[in-house]
């Protein structure tokens, strides 16, 4: 029988699977444990954002009102929720949602239906190369929070619809590691890269190695913020320096996007149409020789000649 940290970690990846379309409903949410012991953690996340950011607040509180009973609120992470957002960036939100979501398998298809039908789009006429869904939290998660699922320090650099207050327990939790995987896979995207390359799989490859520092260091159980995880990263596999400073120089300069923005008639209609596959339509749509050039001068071997080593050193 799997630890509670075990079926918490499973549930959360079958629910999400689920709400975007892509598995089985993973039946009601049942931790036989009593509250974690853990000392309680508290996070607030503010409801204020600065006037540039007023558009994406009104329109993630009509979400909140609209679907109140599905959804608690909403909070925004990533460069999104702290204000560095560039031409690269993608939405990263979490929905906190009603416990009775996760109890009721209703409420779970409606959410679904909502998530498919409305929310997607809508994330979409704000990155069409997205290449990821939403978050999730519900108040019996907080009693029993895996950090491998997102770190808490995520929080401190968001901001929500209404203000967030929640007291996290965090569970003790060993899971198999997975950075191998995901270095795996850059490794295999890379080789990939022939002839035109569009820039749906220029974002998913940057983004995945920006990712491997955040996912080492959970994979040793410390939970840092993707920010700043780099330096500590690079201090400890110094190879990787070039190459990581090389895929920020590419999110730094990624040009403006040429697709008409908050066009919801448009990403309904596409997203009915292709699915999960939306955003890799677009990236074919989306060429340009500068993101070919910028692409071919990465060395990606580094990382896997890194990690043999680290692999070898713990054998």
């Amino acid at each position: 029988m799997s630890s509670p940290e075990i079926y918490i970690s499973n549930y959360y990846r079958n629910l999400n699977a689920y709400l975007h379309g892509t598995g089985d409903d993973p039946g009601n949410f049942r931790i036989r444990t009593s509250r974690d012991q853990s000392y309680p953690q508290a996070v607030t996340v503010s409801s204020t954002v600065p006037e540039a950011y007023q558009w994406l607040y009104r329109r993630l509180d009509r979400i909140v009102e609209r679907e109140r009973s599905l959804i608690q609120n909403i909070i925004v992470q990533g460069s999104y929720g702290d204000f560095t957002n560039n031409n690269y960036s993608d939405l990263d939100i979490i929905l906190y949602l009603e416990q009775s979501v996760v109890e009721t398998q209703l409420k779970r298809q409606l959410l679904r239906k909502f998530i498919r039908q409305k929310l997607m789009p809508m994330i979409y006429s704000i990155d069409p190369l997205q290449h990821h869904g939403v978050f999730l939290l519900w108040p019996e998660l907080c009693d029993h929070y895996v950090e491998s699922v997102l770190p808490l320090a995520v929080y401190s650099k968001a901001w929500s619809v209404h203000k967030f207050e929640e007291s996290f327990r965090c569970t003790t939790h060993s899971t198999p590691r997975r950075t191998p995987d995901l270095i795996q896979t850059i490794s295999k995207e890379s080789k990939n890269l022939v002839g035109r390359v569009n820039f749906y799989q220029a974002k998913r490859l940057t983004s995945h190695i920006m990712m491997v520092p955040c996912l080492y260091y959970m994979d040793q159980g410390t939970f840092l913020h993707k920010a700043i995880s780099f330096e500590p990263f690079i201090q400890h596999f110094p190879g990787t320096e070039q190459l990581l400073a090389d895929v920020t120089e590419i999110r730094n300069q990624w040009p403006k996007k040429p697709w008409p923005v908050f066009l919801m008639g448009i990403y309904n209609i596409g997203y009915r149409m292709f699915g999960r596959r939306y955003p890799q339509i677009c990236g074919v749509l989306y060429r340009s020789p500068w993101i070919q050039q910028q692409l071919h001068r990465l060395n990606f071997s580094v990382l896997s000649e890194i990690f043999t080593l680290e692999e070898n050193a713990i054998s």
